[in-house]
């Protein structure tokens, strides 16, 4: 949670209160990182927040974040989840974004802090890399002909698109 933690801290900082961020600085993280769109990201901060979230409710809201991320892709195949797949879904897309954030790779953390600090520079949108590894794996689908499993894959994509309100 160390690097987690210093996320947490370098938007702290760009609002001056080293213990707790508002909603401007939660904007900012999202933006920083990808993560979801403004419009959700406020709804999640209401929910786990008053006027400022401290350490505790940003790992609760970045729980949020994914399960709200998990909850389109849970309504599009309602009838086949299971709970233990619910459960491994969530476990990887917590892998995942915690990657995509380079909570993994200190001196990559650092220097998308310092790029976004210094210059505005965001990550791409993590759904967008979600979506693009669906991309990956539908395409071998296609190559093998499994036209029921194709379409289930561009319903959850057209899901996961819609919950990070990258779609039109």
């Amino acid at each position: 949670l160390q690097p987690l933690r210093k996320v947490f801290d370098a938007f702290a900082k760009i609002g001056g209160d080293i213990n707790s961020i508002d909603l401007a600085e939660y904007g900012k993280w999202g933006a920083c990182f990808g993560v979801l769109g403004h419009k959700v990201l406020k709804e999640i901060f209401k929910q786990v927040a008053g006027p400022k979230m401290d350490f505790p409710a940003f790992q609760k809201a970045l729980l949020h974040c994914l399960a709200y991320l998990q909850a389109s892709d849970i309504q599009q195949q309602a009838d086949a989840v299971e709970a233990d797949d619910v459960v491994q879904n969530f476990a990887q897309l917590l892998k995942d974004l915690f990657k995509h954030m380079h909570l993994d790779n200190v001196p990559a953390l650092r220097n998308t802090l310092k790029d976004f600090q210094t210059a505005g520079t965001c990550r791409p949108p993590f759904a967008a890399q979600q979506i693009a590894a669906k991309a990956r794996d539908l395409s071998s689908k296609v190559a093998e002909g499994d036209g029921d499993a194709v379409r289930k894959d561009l319903q959850q994509m057209e899901a996961m698109a819609n919950a990070a309100g990258v779609a039109e």
